[in-house]
C-alpha cells in the first residue's frame, strides 16, 4: 500500500513518487526495480485502530497523520493523509490511544507531544532540560 503515501502530498516535496509492490513484499535496498533515496523511505508506521489513525514517519523526519477506515488497513484505498505535523527531525513515534496523545521522538533530543483529540495540535515539548 505504499502508493497511498505519495510524496507529492507533502508540503515540502514537489516531486511525485509512485511505488507499487507486485507481490506485496517490502522494498529491498538493492532492488533494481525501485530506486529511491533513503530520505524518501517510510521509516516507521504506527497504527491505532480505536482512533482510526495511521502515523507515517519518513526517514528524513516528516510525519503524516492518516485516517483509515473502520476495517483498518484492509481497504488501502481508504487511507487518506489528513495532516502533516510540524516535526522535521522525527526518529520514532508512539500512540497512546486511550489518552489520544502522539509522542514523537526527535533527533535534537526532545519528545513532542501532540493532542490527537484536537487534530494533532502540539501540546508541549519534553526534554531532559526540563528537569535540569
Amino acid at each position: 500500500f505504499l502508493h497511498m503515501f505519495e510524496l507529492h502530498s507533502h508540503p515540502l516535496v514537489n516531486t511525485e513518487l509512485h511505488l507499487s509492490l507486485d507481490n506485496g513484499s517490502s522494498l529491498s535496498e538493492d532492488s533494481t526495480q525501485h530506486r529511491l533515496k533513503s530520505n524518501y523511505a517510510i521509516h516507521q508506521l504506527e497504527l491505532s485502530i480505536p482512533l482510526r489513525l495511521l502515523v507515517v514517519l519518513y526517514y528524513d523526519g516528516p510525519v503524516a497523520l492518516c485516517s483509515i477506515s473502520k476495517k483498518g488497513l484492509k481497504l488501502t484505498n481508504s487511507i487518506q493523509t489528513e495532516r502533516w505535523l510540524g516535526s522535521s527531525d522525527a526518529v520514532c513515534a508512539s500512540i497512546a490511544s486511550d489518552q489520544q496523545i502522539l509522542a514523537i521522538g526527535c533527533r535534537r533530543g526532545v519528545v513532542e507531544l501532540y493532542d490527537l483529540s484536537k487534530s494533532g495540535s502540539l501540546l508541549r515539548n519534553v526534554s531532559l532540560y526540563d528537569w535540569g
